[in-house]
């Protein structure tokens, strides 16, 4: 379906360099592609979006790099007006767009649904207080690579890490309101348990072995819990979902999810056995 909406982009899919990069599959999967003749396969056996996206890097040959993820779907204008920002903002060389949830059933809302249609891919948030992109919708050039370096692997948050190498090269991310792709909820809170569980660790490993981390990790799994109740707030006020018991099972599931992001923060400190197993990356 990725590969579908890029082929119906407003611009054309003729004059488009479309790269796909399969991440670690035992047979590479050339069937997915087939029909798509503007596409080129690789693969990348070092598991990871970072490495997957640098091999992409390096094959590419056009003057611009736009970066989505294989489930999500483009929005028919999503190069178009990528493409305008950098003739719009010729002093910016990032830009990172807003990515909504692609519901199965456009009458309704699953609880998963209604959830990550307030919580997930808060883009805007990303970049104007963090400075950085989901490289999951992120456009930029080939030169900030070379200035920048590369994406990270997995054992960091790769868009995080790497967002903030920019910014200490002096490249200012802009977000792009209308640079729309659209991602899927997830299946199952598991799903969204792992995401929070490498989450969670990148978290600790950059905050390990500072000043009072202790303190701070402890500080902070109270503030992750509190937010259970503030964030309620944000679920009653979002224009996003509508609908009263659409919003009692948005409710629902952040306090499942901040439950555990509680449960693994304090593993961390306590549980040596669990610190070490390291991160579980989903291969599927």
């Amino acid at each position: 379906m990725c590969l579908e909406s890029i082929k119906h982009q407003s611009v054309g899919c003729g004059n488009l360099e479309v790269i796909v990069v399969d991440n670690g599959s035992d047979n590479i999967p050339m069937f997915a592609v087939q029909e798509y003749d503007f596409t080129s396969l690789l693969q990348e056996k070092v598991p990871g979006p970072g490495p997957a996206r640098n091999t992409g890097i390096k094959a590419a040959k056009g003057e611009y790099l736009f970066f989505i993820d294989a489930d999500c779907l483009a929005h028919e204008d999503w190069v178009r007006n990528g493409l305008a920002a950098f003739d719009k903002y010729p002093d910016t060389k990032i830009f990172g767009g807003d990515v909504q949830i692609a519901r199965e059933n456009t009458s309704e809302f699953t609880p998963l649904e209604a959830y990550e249609s307030v919580f997930a891919y808060q883009q805007e948030k990303y970049i104007k207080d963090l400075g950085f992109s989901g490289s999951g919708n992120l456009a930029t050039i080939p030169s900030v690579f070379d200035d920048v370096g590369f994406f990270p692997g997995i054992e960091v948050a790769e868009d995080r890490a790497w967002g903030r190498r920019s910014l200490q090269k002096g490249y200012i991310t802009r977000y792009l309101a209308d640079f729309i792709i659209y991602h899927p909820a997830r299946k199952s809170s598991m799903e969204l348990c792992d995401k929070w569980e490498r989450h969670v660790r990148h978290d600790y490993e950059e905050i390990s072995g500072t000043f009072m981390a202790s303190f701070k990790w402890i500080l902070r799994s109270l503030l992750v819990f509190l937010s259970i109740f503030i964030h309620g707030l944000k679920i009653i006020r979002s224009n996003r979902i509508r609908g009263f018991f659409v919003k009692v099972n948005a409710f629902k599931v952040l306090t499942k999810i901040r439950l555990f992001r509680v449960q693994v923060m304090l593993r961390l400190m306590y549980d040596v056995e669990y610190r070490i197993s390291g991160v579980r990356w989903n291969r599927n």
